[in-house]
């Protein structure tokens, strides 16, 4: 495995790769150049539903992009985590929050109808959802903790992404986003994690004496 300055130097390269990935995706749901193909996929995925085992199983993956979830798994790292654990826990919950803020600003700024919104014939286990489609929610902050956890505590949590992906293919399924809904917030949600793996330490050494006076960083 590569070192703590090999894995800063990748998170510093690649930064601004995913940066650029997430406003070309954004530039392509904006002008419509791939609706046709991101309906037809939409509904490839979708049309999974029909089973009600397969809807089930993607309901339950879906809520792996949750704060409800996410949350507490950063609580669960506290007690897996060997070193810095209550850093562990506190830039976790710092990407969690990032996600959500910078989602806030993206779905507010750009409103882009969900698939039942203009869509005939979707499949809605879980129900109509209202908010913005694009990018999708679940899908950044999954992809968010999963990358920050895989870089922070090393190959054995490499798993989490491919959670990650099963939870960007479940917000599909369920019919609650396009393709490219997912695949910006995966994007976006890489972004956040590298970002949070790079500046989530320095907040939590800033932060932790202005908030608790005397108390000592581990």
């Amino acid at each position: 495995m590569c070192g703590i300055t090999d894995r800063s130097r990748w998170v510093h390269v690649s930064i601004p790769f995913l940066l650029l990935a997430f406003v070309l995706t954004f530039l392509i749901v904006y002008s419509g150049t791939l609706e046709a193909s991101d309906t037809s996929g939409f509904f490839a995925l979708n049309s999974l539903a029909s089973s009600q085992l397969i809807a089930d199983i993607a309901i339950i993956v879906t809520y792996f992009g949750s704060e409800l979830i996410l949350i507490p798994f950063a609580g669960l790292l506290y007690l897996l985590s060997k070193t810095n654990k209550l850093e562990t826990v506190f830039v976790v919950v710092f990407a969690v929050v990032v996600s959500d803020i910078v989602l806030f600003a993206l779905k507010t700024g750009f409103v882009r109808p969900r698939p039942s919104h203009v869509l005939n014939g979707v499949i809605l286990p879980l129900g109509v959802d209202n908010e913005s489609s694009f990018p999708s929610g679940h899908t950044a902050r999954a992809f968010a903790v999963a990358s920050l956890v895989s870089l922070r505590m090393g190959r054995k949590y490499v798993p989490l992404l491919t959670l990650a992906i099963g939870v960007a293919l479940s917000r599909i399924i369920i019919g609650v986003h396009f393709p490219s809904d997912v695949v910006g917030g995966a994007f976006l949600g890489i972004l956040i994690g590298l970002v949070s793996y790079e500046y989530g330490p320095r907040v939590f050494r800033y932060a932790v004496p202005r908030l608790f006076p005397g108390r000592a960083i581990p």
